[in-house]
């Protein structure tokens, strides 16, 4: 219960949680239990746990698509890629008003980089007599931030978090085709490019386009919404909620498991060309 204004608000204080666990073995019920024997009073959110191990297009892709339908101050916890519990820092970073803590394995830079961090620190907890020691010192500090606690208490400021640069679409004006890559793969076997509105429509001007796919599959139309399609097998190009090219099959995973991946030929960070003339 916290007052402002004078009027108590009843509120549960948020952590989401992203990994790359998945969830046969133990370890997101072992994190869980940890943060809530540190209070009860928190709501753990599963943005995903089915990341591909190390992933971390993927896992910027999940985290960017959900986190600012939160309350400004949820705290993310991020977890992949951990090698080396007992040697890597781990970070706290406030960013869109908003908490993200994670290993320093260049994870951060990934979430929104237009956006500008508001402070980065390096979470100064002990926890080297644990086992977990990863868990323990994410935790403490996802913990304190989600009550109201002020960033800089948990260490000092970071000033060299490892940065991994996100590939960017790249259009050549002497070809006139604009290239990208794929992302994301949804379970539906769509696929998720780093192509958005904004960079297709400038480069596309006023002249007709076609997304040049594996099988000599050709796309010469961006579809609106799925309410547009209404017949099964129909290959499709729209702008997602994130405002990403994405490319699929209609009724793909029910013609075939893995959807447009295994129709149209498509993998994960495969190059995709738009040719305009």
């Amino acid at each position: 219960m916290k007052q402002q204004n004078g009027i108590y608000n009843f509120s549960m204080n948020i952590i989401t949680f992203t990994s790359d666990f998945g969830t046969k073995d133990p370890y997101i019920g072992i994190w869980k239990g940890i943060i809530l024997s540190q209070s009860s009073a928190i709501n753990i959110i599963d943005i995903s746990h089915d990341i591909a191990p190390a992933n971390f297009m993927e896992t910027a892709y999940v985290v960017n698509s959900c986190y600012h339908h939160y309350p400004k101050g949820t705290v993310h916890l991020v977890s992949v890629e951990e090698k080396d519990a007992n040697s890597i820092r781990y970070l706290a970073m406030k960013k869109d008003g908003h908490f993200f803590i994670a290993p320093d394995n260049g994870i951060l830079t990934l979430i929104r980089p237009e956006y500008r961090a508001e402070a980065i620190h390096e979470i100064n907890i002990d926890a080297r007599e644990s086992l977990q020691p990863g868990m323990q010192i994410m935790s403490k500090a996802a913990v304190y931030l989600s009550d109201d606690g002020v960033i800089s208490v948990l260490g000092k400021p970071c000033v060299d978090p490892k940065d991994i640069k996100p590939r960017k679409p790249f259009y050549n004006e002497t070809q006139n085709i604009l290239q990208g890559h794929i992302i994301f793969i949804d379970r539906r076997g769509n696929v998720v490019t780093n192509i958005d509105e904004e960079t297709f429509y400038t480069a596309k001007k006023e002249r007709p386009f076609s997304i040049n796919l594996p099988a000599r599959i050709r796309i010469d139309k961006i579809t609106k919404s799925f309410r547009e399609i209404n017949e099964e097998a129909v290959t499709f190009a729209l702008f997602n909620h994130n405002g990403l090219l994405e490319i699929g099959v209609y009724g793909g995973s029910l013609l075939n498991f893995t959807g447009a991946t295994h129709l149209l030929g498509l993998s994960l960070q495969d190059k995709i060309t738009i040719e305009f003339s």
